[in-house]
């Protein structure tokens, strides 16, 4: 009977998360890193107990901090060991699929050489070794010259996708798991670090069209075969160039939302959803909205500035407005409704869901002293009846 009721309970949460309008954000909690440091790209641990905050504090490094949100005010900077005086060069965290603490970041050492790390919460805690370079393991090489990843789940582990700079200077995707030694899937005409894979197999990434000489999000059915491209009717894009593909959480199979910049070198980028990439019949996107708070940079470093709900085939993103408040709205695939999530903070920018929380930054004034995020907010995301 308790299965039952827990089952009916689940089915009721599902279908109001897939035809609800109105979510709100509950118990929020500040988080300030020392020093009024700026923010960048905050993200959630699988089950959102933990939160990695990246930083550029000057000088051309870059830092990530690590927090326990049952304890926000304790913001522990990553160090190469427990008693360095210096905090390590680190950026591009994610976290794993599988462990709620253990994520993986690019580091360089104090000679410049490049490291791929697994970061051990609970070794760090045990005072014990709590960082592991990978780069040996996977590519038999230091200062492996990756540029980007991305992470998916392979049988109970997690696997990984590189972009990688091969010998001739041009990007190569390549595989790596547990059981299966780096593969080399795809190398041709990839030009932006960006790219996303699901656990079905299919990938999505930026390659150059040659005719047009921009930029394009393709997707492949079979991420190991190149002649499994889905097709799409682009003459509804006005289409300048297309970055950040993010598969649907919830539906991979069916949804997939990216940017579209519409004006040659302009800021304004849109966000479009193309729908059911995977039936075998050519589609066509549409667009959602725009123009979303996102910048040129953040794009190279795998944008965090539009998310799809983990339980719903809903789009969290950050819209672009003239008087600079950047809001955050939401987008329902089933519904085709927007509506505006009110977080009561100012000139919002980044963004990540996990479970039921959701986390963003926000600059507040509006000043060029003010123009980075200076606070990350992390709050329950609930639906509101």
């Amino acid at each position: 009977m308790h299965n039952k009721n827990y089952y009916l309970l689940f089915v009721v949460f599902f279908i109001s998360l897939s035809y609800s309008q109105n979510f709100k954000i509950k118990n929020i909690k500040e988080i300030v890193l020392p020093g009024k440091i700026p923010i960048e790209r905050p993200q959630l641990s699988k089950d959102g107990n933990w939160l990695s905050l990246e930083s550029i504090p000057g000088g051309g490094r870059f830092d990530v901090h690590f927090v326990n949100l049952d304890d926000p005010s304790d913001v522990i900077p990553i160090k190469k060991k427990h008693n360095s005086k210096r905090n390590l060069y680190a950026l591009q965290v994610k976290w794993s699929i599988e462990s709620n603490e253990i994520f993986y970041f690019f580091g360089r050492g104090t000679l410049g050489k490049r490291h791929f790390y697994e970061m051990d919460i609970n070794l760090f805690y045990n005072n014990k070794s709590y960082l592991k370079d990978l780069c040996n393991k996977i590519f038999d090489e230091h200062n492996t010259p990756i540029q980007s990843y991305t992470i998916s789940e392979d049988y109970k582990a997690d696997r990984f996708l590189f972009a990688k700079t091969a010998k001739d200077s041009s990007t190569e995707i390549s595989n790596y798991t547990q059981y299966l030694e780096v593969l080399k899937i795809y190398a041709k005409g990839v030009t932006i670090n960006h790219f996303t894979t699901n656990n079905n197999g299919q990938i999505s990434f930026v390659k150059l069209d040659e005719k047009t000489k921009t930029n394009k999000v393709v997707v492949f059915y079979d991420e190991y075969d190149a002649s499994s491209e889905i097709l799409w009717d682009r003459s509804q894009l006005k289409s300048s160039a297309e970055f950040s593909p993010q598969f649907s959480k919830h539906n991979p199979e069916k949804y997939l939302a990216f940017l579209n910049n519409e004006t040659p070198k302009s800021e304004n980028f849109y966000l479009w959803l193309l729908t059911g990439p995977f039936n075998g019949k050519v589609q066509t996107p549409i667009r959602i909205d725009g123009p979303v708070k996102t910048n040129r940079e953040d794009i190279y470093l795998n944008d965090l500035n539009f998310a799809w709900h983990p339980d719903g085939d809903i789009i969290f993103y950050i819209k672009r407005s003239d008087d600079g408040s950047d809001p955050i709205y939401y987008y329902n695939v089933k519904t085709k409704t927007k509506n505006k999530l009110i977080t009561n903070t100012q000139r919002n920018k980044y963004i990540n869901i996990v479970a039921n929380k959701i986390v963003f930054t926000a600059t507040g004034l509006s000043s060029d002293a003010e123009r980075y995020g200076r606070k990350a907010y992390v709050a329950d995301l609930v639906i509101n009846p």
